[in-house]
């Protein structure tokens, strides 16, 4: 039984509003700057890097991760004309799943999209297949059943017209791109993990780049819930043979990084997987990526445990190690960091910075120096105390959380608009700083609110947080068992007298794997982030469970996810959708953003009651596709249907001369729309869906 208990934020939403936050220097959305000339058009990225023009070629449109289009056909002034032209369905109706990949386009006139069952080719214009190829069928966790193991991305070698896409098995292989026959496979989760038998949870990413020999595909195992040690692998990308291995937990002889661990042994199996498509950069030579949780989450000896939840840069030609910034201490709450990162290059205080923009389960938006890990104007982050219980259990012996949990006394605190994706401090003192209702915490979970100042009113023995009412209007009593529920800031220690909530949650967490999007003209970041908060304690003494700690289901006042455009020059917030609507929901499909003044995004549509009654209140229970105006923030387009999940972000393309707009999401695999939609209901089919003028 895991020591942690969690539960998430996933109420029902009634209105959507778009605010700017109380860090912004202005309530007012900013205007975009006049389209770059042709030779600035591409200061954005890193030298050596190609831009998304008429093709998407790699899964965040370049290898740099911006999630950039400079196509802009379709436009903020006519983008409301946009009609859906085609859809396909490529996986049996016996494979069901949550789509959580994306297309690329259009390598040989082609569209190439990883699916559940292997990789299809098909017509852009059209969307009828050209080859598909079958890929080993077998689910390394839940063998019995289809919902898991998603594929989430493919890449394309112009030299060698391969396409790279990592496969069920834990492997990766090489297609010919004109047939889809294979070339090599190379195996992935085998090294220094559990094996491909029980391995990686979800197909290993993949991402080429051109080494100035014969090219290089990164890949790396996924997973974190079982004993292995995890890495970034790189290979030769006309044969498959293994080039360097980068480990993300140190062996003994690495010092002083094993020091971070009072048991080295606990390193070798520690976890720290690799979630997400990494970031190249040819100028500096560095290849970025984020590490995911440590195994066992809780249990283990104290320490900072490197490289567990931390940016890294590899030496792009021979993975050494360059720089590194851990964005969680001792992480026992499965606050790992599966978003991509973006690198860009962004005119800060009048001249080009090339930054890491990577964002957290736990909420925060880290933009650090893509040249040494450290600190960038405006982007400030602050390592503070965590507040630590200090309080007596049932049988009156004193408990210390942070003893307990063998956890750090500090943590990283982001501060500016890149700490105000979502809530992750719960104090009012932090609520009122990203502008969100002071009163958050009981609008989220209700209960019956103590007494200012009363020593004992939360129950028997129970003090509060260290002996005091350190925040009386932030606290509200669990009706179930009397335990408080106290809003702190990011990583308190807690015990199971009471029930710190803070932001990020276990699962998918507030920025998952899909990526963000940088639009070099409006120097905004546009973030999806679905809406979840963990009620973190411990269980044994006074144990206590998920079900007594739970949120109101219908409460309209409750964000349910945000989109953000984050003011890259200054830290500030150009502006933010806020979800809590019956057509918008959870958002985790990522964003893109063209030279359009668009951006999108798609949102899961609502889960909180079933779609027989949502559609019996004449609800359309869908999830919803989105084109937003990139400066100010104003829906200006919305596609959905039905039953419809979003997992993955959108691309753009131009085919014969006409730009399209391609996203693939799951589909009701039936008419009856049976469970909870917004979810990963178990219905669920493919669809590529593609849209132009």
């Amino acid at each position: 039984m895991r020591k942690l208990l969690y539960f998430v934020v996933t109420a029902g939403l009634v209105a959507a509003t778009t605010v700017a936050l109380a860090s912004a220097s202005s309530t007012a959305p900013r205007k975009a700057s006049a389209t770059p000339a042709q030779e600035t058009a591409n200061a954005y990225l890193p030298k050596g890097v190609a831009p998304a023009v008429n093709d998407w070629i790699a899964p965040g449109g370049d290898i740099a991760n911006s999630g950039f289009s400079q196509l802009k056909q379709i436009t903020s002034a006519n983008v409301a004309g946009l009609k859906n032209v085609w859809n396909a369905s490529f996986s049996p109706a016996t494979v069901t799943a949550n789509p959580q990949s994306q297309p690329i386009c259009c390598p040989n006139n082609m569209m190439i999209q990883v699916v559940r069952t292997g990789v299809v080719a098909v017509d852009p214009a059209d969307g009828h297949t050209l080859w598909a190829y079958q890929g080993p069928q077998f689910n390394t966790i839940r063998a019995a059943t289809n919902q898991v193991n998603a594929a989430r991305g493919e890449s394309w070698n112009k030299k060698l017209n391969y396409i790279y896409v990592g496969q069920q098995d834990g492997s990766v292989v090489a297609l010919k791109a004109t047939s889809g026959a294979p070339v090599w496979t190379a195996q992935v989760s085998g090294a220094g993990t559990y094996g491909s038998a029980s391995g990686a949870e979800s197909a290993p990413f993949t991402q080429y780049y051109d080494d100035g020999a014969d090219g290089i595909v990164l890949a790396c195992p996924n997973g974190g819930e079982s004993p292995f040690r995890g890495h970034m692998d790189a290979y030769n990308s006309k044969t498959g043979a293994l080039v360097w291995r980068s480990w993300t937990t140190p062996d003994p002889t690495q010092l002083p990084y094993i020091l971070t661990w009072a048991n080295p042994a606990e390193a070798s199996q520690g976890g720290a997987a690799i979630w997400s498509i990494p970031a190249v950069d040819p100028e500096l030579g560095l290849v970025y990526f984020g590490t995911g949780n440590l195994y066992p989450w809780t249990g283990r000896q104290p320490g900072k445990n490197l490289f567990g939840v931390a940016d890294m840069a590899v030496d792009w030609k021979t993975g050494a190690l360059r720089w590194y910034f851990q964005e969680m201490h001792h992480d026992i709450w499965d606050l790992d960091t599966p978003n991509p990162p973006n690198r860009i290059n962004v005119p800060i205080d009048g001249k080009m910075t090339p930054v890491i923009a990577h964002g957290g389960k736990n909420g925060y938006l880290y933009v650090i120096d893509a040249r040494n890990g450290g600190p960038v104007p405006h982007f400030k982050i602050v390592e503070e105390k965590v507040l630590v219980s200090h309080t007596k259990n049932d049988a009156g012996q004193a408990i210390d959380g942070l003893t307990l949990n063998g956890l750090w006394p500090t943590q990283p605190i982001v501060k500016g608009a890149a700490g105000c994706i979502f809530v992750v401090d719960w104090t009012v003192a932090g609520l009122n700083a990203c502008g969100f209702p002071s009163d958050y915490l009981q609008i989220a979970y209700g209960g019956t609110a103590p007494k200012p100042g009363v020593q004992g009113s939360y129950g028997p023995n129970v003090q509060g947080a260290n002996g005091t009412d350190v925040c009386p209007t932030c606290k509200v009593i669990n009706v179930a068992n009397g335990r408080p529920i106290i809003g702190t800031g990011l990583g308190a220690a807690h015990t199971s007298a009471e029930y710190y909530v803070f932001g990020g949650a276990a699962g998918g967490g507030v920025m998952g794997y899909p990526r963000k999007a940088y639009n070099p003209i409006t120097h905004n970041l546009y973030i999806c982030a679905q809406g979840q908060s963990g009620g973190h304690s411990n269980a044994g003494d006074n144990s206590t469970n998920a079900a007594s700690v739970s949120t109101g289901a219908t409460d309209t006042r409750i964000i349910r996810a945000t989109f953000s455009a984050v003011h890259m020059t200054d830290n500030t917030m150009a502006w933010q959708f806020l979800s809590r609507s019956n057509d918008y929901g959870n958002c985790y499909s990522g964003a893109m953003t063209t030279a359009g003044n668009l951006a999108f995004t798609a949102f899961q549509g609502r889960n909180d009651q079933t779609a027989a009654q949502l559609l019996a209140q004449g609800i359309a229970p869908g999830g919803t596709f989105v084109a937003f105006d990139a400066t100010t923030g104003k829906i200006l387009w919305k596609w959905g249907t039905p039953g419809v999940t979003f997992g993955g972000p959108a691309i753009s393309y131009a085919y014969k001369g006409k730009q399209y707009i391609a996203i693939y999401h799951g589909l009701p695999g039936n008419t009856t729309l049976a469970g909870g939609v917004g979810s990963i209901p178990s219905n669920q089919r493919d669809q590529l869906s593609v849209f132009s003028l």
